[in-house]
């Protein structure tokens, strides 16, 4: 198959100039430790995130700078039984966090709602339980902004153990001003518009949609039941045309597990299920933004073999675009900014050591994570990812002068099957996707040369 050198990329790869952010922060380890939970980006773009301690029971906040460097990190709620925030949100320059608060030595959990100033100093928190109802714990999940004031929404349980939904709206104050009880319980919830949709899984598999208006009053209540059975929901995004659930299908055990996204419409009508099965192994979906009529999907990958967090670009078809690795093993949080960028919270490991780590990015891929730890003054090629593949992977180099680059694929008997990029580029980090549906099975070769250096690597394509 002859293919023609083109000094741009050819019309199957995608190549990504690199320009990250990457903050690594070994000095929290011993404070957040494994406990992240939840994080935001105020309007001067600075990160706030929030998790409980790793050697006590209390909740601590760290803050950093739009150029990573940490503000503050201050102990916000002190607590003799495990406490641990679930949302945070900015409010002007504070920022109010609800989660699970407990008292003394009490086995209830707790509503738990904090306000905290720009410095990490409180200004105020507060929990409860509903009162009046038979109701003995209550804990607090996500916050959204509502015209100025706050909606959370979380559950409530009886001393029997039997979950009600749980939603209550207050101002900045901290002052309640309604609460709402509902049957049953909610995994995950999005914020659209002035409306709030909730999502879970009921009756072997069934999906429970529920849209609640600004007052806490149900609009609508669909059960569907996606054609394909054994889906786990994990996150609930909105887009144009109505939201996207992410999450996995599993067929036979934790081992099967494959990203699965399910489109409803506006209504909460089942659309579409997509299953990514051209994606080799075990893998799990997290998270799911749309934007511009492209998703990017953030997943969890080789789960038995030290997870791996991936971001992929598909387009409204579902095809997969562009595949981008983060060295995460774990992420609690993960959001999408006003000024469209992705951020990711969660740990980096050096050898035993776990360490809060933050990548922010573009939504166009203007961003990539390199992993290689070599000589910075030398020619660098990463393997691929993922590998072995099945149709899709990417490839990952460093140039450490301006030069003469040739990026071609090879197969065992020597022969050229694919130039992937033939041409000058400057120094720095790049990244190339090769869709290799034509190809068969098997063993290949990729080699960059580069003014008188040469790196080859193999790579396994399993269909």
């Amino acid at each position: 198959m002859k293919k023609s050198f083109l000094p741009v990329i050819l019309a199957a790869f995608f190549l990504l100039a690199i320009a990250d952010e990457h903050w690594v922060y070994p000095e929290l380890s011993e404070i957040h430790g494994s406990s992240l939970a939840c994080l935001c980006q105020n309007d001067d773009k600075e990160i706030a995130f929030s998790g409980p301690g790793e050697n006590d029971n209390n909740i601590w906040m760290t803050k950093i700078d739009s150029l990573g460097k940490i503000v503050f990190t201050k102990k916000i709620y002190d607590s003799r039984q495990q406490s641990g925030p679930n949302g945070i949100l900015p409010n002007g320059k504070n920022f109010i966090i609800t989660g699970i608060g407990r008292k003394n030595t009490s086995t209830a959990y707790y509503a738990l709602i904090i306000k905290v100033d720009n410095s990490g100093n409180v200004i105020k928190d507060t929990t409860w339980i509903p009162s009046g109802y038979n109701y003995n714990s209550a804990y607090l999940e996500n916050i959204m902004e509502s015209n100025g004031e706050y909606i959370a929404m979380g559950s409530v349980s009886t001393p029997a153990g039997i979950s009600d939904i749980y939603i209550v709206k207050f101002d900045e104050n901290l002052h309640i001003h309604w609460e709402k009880f509902y049957q049953g319980n909610i995994a995950v919830y999005v914020k659209d518009g002035n409306s709030y949709v909730g999502m879970k899984q009921i009756e072997e598999y069934k999906i429970l949609l529920i849209k609640f208006d600004e007052n806490g009053n149900i609009v609508w209540e669909k059960k569907e039941d996606p054609p394909r059975k054994n889906f786990y929901v994990y996150n609930i995004n909105v887009s144009n045309d109505g939201y996207n659930a992410i999450g996995v299908e599993r067929s036979n055990g934790y081992k099967t597990d494959k990203t699965c996204l399910i489109k409803f419409d506006k209504n909460g009508n089942f659309v579409w299920q997509k299953t990514y099965t051209e994606l080799i192994g075990q893998h799990r979906g997290r998270n799911c933004w749309e934007i511009n009529g492209e998703r990017i999907l953030l997943i969890e990958y080789n789960i038995d073999f030290g997870s791996e967090r991936y971001l992929i670009k598909t387009d409204n078809n579902n095809t997969i675009l562009s595949m981008k690795k983060c060295g995460l093993y774990t992420t609690p949080a993960s959001i999408l900014t006003t000024d469209k960028k992705i951020i990711i919270l969660g740990w980096e490991k050096d050898g035993e050591e776990n360490f809060p780590s933050i990548y922010k990015m573009d939504c166009d891929f203007n961003s990539s994570i390199w992993h290689e730890k070599n000589n910075q003054s030398q020619l660098q090629l990463s393997q691929n990812y993922p590998n072995p593949f099945n149709c899709f992977t990417c490839i990952s180099y460093y140039l450490p002068k301006d030069g003469e680059t040739n990026l071609a694929i090879y197969d065992l008997t020597g022969r050229r099957i694919n130039t992937l990029f033939k041409g000058w580029q400057k120094s720095g980090q790049y990244s190339v996707h090769w869709q290799a549906k034509d190809y068969p099975s098997g063993i290949y070769v990729y080699k960059i040369s580069w003014n008188t250096q040469t790196i080859c690597r193999k790579m396994v394509l399993i269909k």
